[in-house]
């Protein structure tokens, strides 16, 4: 038997992954949209995933 803590550990670690991926594929998906609309160039548009990972990730850090 692996003990309560590691299981929630284990449990833990494997939603953020997971949580991580469908971000990273929600944000994939809605560039083609967004490039589409704005009728601009994926060079143009990339912009949104230089910006988007640090920002989400310095409102999700623990101070």
């Amino acid at each position: 038997m692996i003990p309560l803590k590691r299981q929630i550990l284990l449990i833990t670690v494997i939603a953020a992954a997971i949580m991580e991926l469908i971000d990273t594929s929600s944000v994939n998906v809605a560039l083609n949209y967004m490039r589409g609309n704005l009728r601009v160039t994926l060079e143009d548009i990339s912009w949104v995933i230089t910006i988007s990972y640090p920002f989400v990730r310095s409102l999700t850090r623990n101070n």
